[in-house]
């Protein structure tokens, strides 16, 4: 222990050779203020700026190594240049003469789409027609390997994503996740980077992958700001509205952002059961409304040149309010038998307050720096809900002893404590990076239930649970001859804890360490040419929803509850990458141990069938992925992408055999320019889902189409769009079987709608705030 902290001070104070490039940028015959300087170590990607000063002049100091320098003007890169840089080195003066900045910027214009790096593959938005006159969400749609639909933001092979905006996150998800995304201009973004397996400084928690979107930098001491809004027409009617304000000037920045609307849906959804001697059909509709606002405000200071400090408050709030109408018919011998009525009413909201302050020192002038993160998430989660349930016969009258009536007032409240230091050391020839999480979280859940058929008409029950969980990382990377990169990372996380349930005055408690490798090795074969290999282990940890043992009533037949006996659930995964070009092929493989699910559990004789939380599966899966973008003219974009893989999954149930089989996905995102002006936009996109096989589902063809168009007015700073989704009015369909029944679910999620946006900025609309990874990302998805 003793010499990995004598090397940790090593390292932390070892700043070695460094050699100094200087130069003056004239714009003419003028020298030029506030031009960006980019230097990037091409073997570890460790990236220096500054700002060129009066007459043009600026300078850095970095370890010895090849280099690319590129400089920024106007959210532009207007010079690029590769440097081997093993001594002090003056540049002279640099003269972007009008000609020759026009030539640099075709030059630019004609770089790579798709580069791959190590670790992500990196989508530059700037050399793609989609990056002018849309939003963040258009953007993702041809961005290689991702997909976006009604339901939210996927990565190929994985089941969930993790959205951050310049390695932060954006603390929402699903349709809020959605909305703000259209919010942000794709003007304003260098690119997106798709990491299908996160490297060590990333959270082991979830399958997941990272989306991280990348703006644009501008000069200092400018401000801009938006405004939007959105009408949308489903079953329902929806109104969202979004402001934005962004200020960088002289030692402040600031970025403040307020998201409110109510969305109305109306969603429908079936669940028939098929049993050898009976069949159920179940029907039920859902009119839900949801009233939300989330407001954010970040602020910044720059003490020094070596020392930012900033702060954090953000506040989520919704309410929603629904009520679901069900039915279910009884068939035996394919007579009406009786049927079973389900009405209920819903109320849910949610309070969640972040704050959050950091620290980020700068070490020496060759990147070494020293962040720290500390913050504090408080959420009060209210809900309230109540049945009526009965049975009838076939002539709909009502059979006797059969009227069920119930509910449940359910507090929960959650307290998450977390701190993080991360420690970056680039040196010449490699880049080490080591860091440590603490984190705490109680969650309060006290829950009243009353029914008919309970003796004392009420149950009380209290579920405490608290999780502590302590981590370390360290990673390197190492590049050889300028082609072959290696990295390597390892991340240690222990986990205690606790829950205790009144009702059955249990207490369960677990205690675990776990060690998670990650291995990127990638060689780059020519300039646009590289064949990498990835390999990252992942820990699925159970919600605290899953572990509450509380049981809630649906109707005399099924109910669903937790189980306190969760176990974290490991996926261990394996990519082999070939990109060429515009061409992306990807061979993936997965190994999901202790899955975990709300599982139905079927009994044929007495006809119930019960949602249980469980470990419930082992999946293994295989696919290949091909994913191409390119122009055919000046003036189309398109973006297409084909998946095919090969799953088998074995439940734990007796009942439930292996499923296996193949499945297929097929999409294509297309964009048209329709005026020499750019100013005025079409486009369409369409995704083809086969008959196939998704763990231990079945599912049925499903094909989407959504159709667009956009213009732009008042020089580029008013957007006004119209989009039409679901156009096929495609309803997702799946099915499971077992000894005891097949079980088919058909939900339609009130998606096909026509939407109207209109999207107005003002100010000096290229503004970048710089944004910051915070320490709660992995809790907030969770909550």
């Amino acid at each position: 222990m003793k010499y990995t902290f004598l090397f940790f001070l090593i390292s932390l104070f070892s700043f070695g050779q460094t050699v100094q490039v200087k130069g003056q940028i004239y714009d003419g015959e003028q020298p030029t203020e506030f031009t960006e300087i980019r230097l990037t170590n091409k073997g570890s990607q460790a990236v220096f700026q500054t700002y060129t000063q009066e007459q043009g002049a600026f300078t850095l100091s970095v370890a010895p190594a090849l280099y690319q320098l590129a400089l920024y003007q106007y959210n532009q890169e207007v010079y690029q240049v590769d440097l081997d840089l093993k001594h002090d080195r003056d540049l002279g003066k640099i003269v972007l003469e009008g000609s020759k900045r026009l030539e640099e910027v075709q030059i630019i214009a004609q770089k790579r789409l798709v580069e791959r790096k190590i670790d992500r593959l990196v989508f530059n938005l700037e050399a793609a027609v989609v990056g002018s006159g849309g939003n963040v969400l258009e953007a993702l749609k041809v961005t290689p390997g991702v997909r976006v639909s009604p339901s939210g933001i996927s990565i190929i092979g994985k089941n969930q994503v993790f959205v951050l905006l310049d390695d932060r996150p954006t603390y929402l998800s699903g349709d809020e996740l959605l909305r703000y995304l259209e919010s942000v201009s794709s003007s304003d973004i260098k690119s997106i980077e798709v990491i299908t397996t996160p490297p060590a400084k990333y959270e082991a928690e979830g399958n997941s992958g990272i989306i991280n979107i990348i703006t644009k930098k501008t000069p200092k001491d400018t401000w801009n700001a938006a405004l939007s809004s959105t009408y949308q027409r489903s079953k329902r009617n929806t109104l969202r509205y979004h402001a934005g304000f962004n200020l960088n000037h002289k030692r402040w920045k600031a970025k403040a952002t307020a998201n409110f609307g109510d969305a109305r849906f109306l969603r429908t959804w079936s669940n028939d059961l098929f049993y050898t001697d009976e069949t159920w059909e179940s029907r039920a509709t859902t009119d839900g409304k949801n009233k939300y606002y989330n407001l954010n405000l970040d602020l910044s200071y720059q003490w020094n040149k070596n020392w930012e400090m900033g702060i954090k408050f953000a506040k989520n709030n919704y309410d929603f309010r629904g009520t679901m109408e069900g039915e279910t018919k009884r068939f035996q011998s394919r007579a009406l038998h009786s049927y079973i009525t389900e009405d209920s009413e819903e109320q849910s909201k949610s309070n969640r307050f972040i704050l959050s302050y950091f620290n980020e020192i700068k070490l020496d002038t060759v990147g070494k720096k020293l962040t720290l993160d500390l913050d504090y998430i408080s959420s009060d989660q209210p809900s309230y809900r109540n049945f009526t349930s009965e049975t009838l016969d076939p002539l709909y009258q009502n059979i006797p002893n059969s009227f069920l009536k119930g509910g449940n007032d359910n507090q929960n409240t959650i307290e998450n404590y977390i701190g993080k230091l991360d420690l970056d050391l680039p040196f010449s020839t490699f880049t080490f990076t080591v860091g440590a999480k603490i984190a705490t979280s109680q969650t309060k859940n006290k829950l009243g239930i009353y029914s008919s058929i309970l003796s004392s008409g009420v149950q009380h029950n209290q579920f405490d649970y608290r999780e502590n969980n302590q981590a370390v990382y360290v990673s390197g990377t190492k590049t050889w001859f300028d082609a072959l990169t290696l990295q390597a990372g390892l991340r240690v996380e222990a986990t205690q804890t606790k829950g205790y349930a009144s009702a059955l005055n249990q207490t369960n408690r677990n205690d675990y360490v776990k060690f998670f490798p990650t291995l990127y090795i990638n060689y780059q074969i020519k300039e646009d040419q590289t064949l990498g290999f990835n390999y990252a282990k992942r820990i699925n940890r159970p919600n605290f929803e899953s572990l509450n043992p509380t049981r809630s009533t649906y109707n005399a037949y099924s109910y669903h509850e937790g189980n306190p006996f969760l176990k974290p659930a490991y996926t261990s995964n394996l990519e082999l990458i070939y990109t060429y070009k515009k061409v992306e092929s990807k061979l993936y493989y997965s190994h999901l141990k202790d899955g975990i699910s709300q599982v139905s559990q079927i009994n044929a004789e007495t006809k119930h069938y019960n949602y249980i939380w469980m470990n419930y599966v082992e999946v293994k899966e295989i696919g290949l992925s091909e994913s191409i973008y390119f122009k055919p003219t000046s003036w189309w974009n398109s973006a297409n992408e084909f998946t095919l893989t090969y799953s088998s999954a074995l439940p734990v149930l007796d009942n439930e055999a292996r499923v296996k089989g193949t499945a297929a996905y097929f999409s294509t995102s297309n964009d048209f320019i329709l005026n020499a002006a750019q100013t005025l936009f079409a486009g369409f996109n369409y995704t083809q889902s086969f008959k196939g096989v998704s763990d231990n589902f079945h599912s049925k063809a499903y094909a989407d189409l959504n159709l667009n168009v956009k213009c732009l007015l008042l020089n580029k700073k008013l957007e006004l769009s119209l989009q039409l989704s679901n156009v096929l009015n495609s309803v997702y369909s799946t099915y499971k079987e077992t000894t005891e029944a097949m079980q088919r679910f058909q939900n339609h999620w009130d998606n096909r709608s026509v939407r109207f946006s209109a999207h107005y900025k003002l100010g000096n609309s290229g503004l970048k705030v710089k944004q910051r990874v915070n320490a709660y990302e992995e809790e907030l998805e969770r909550l």
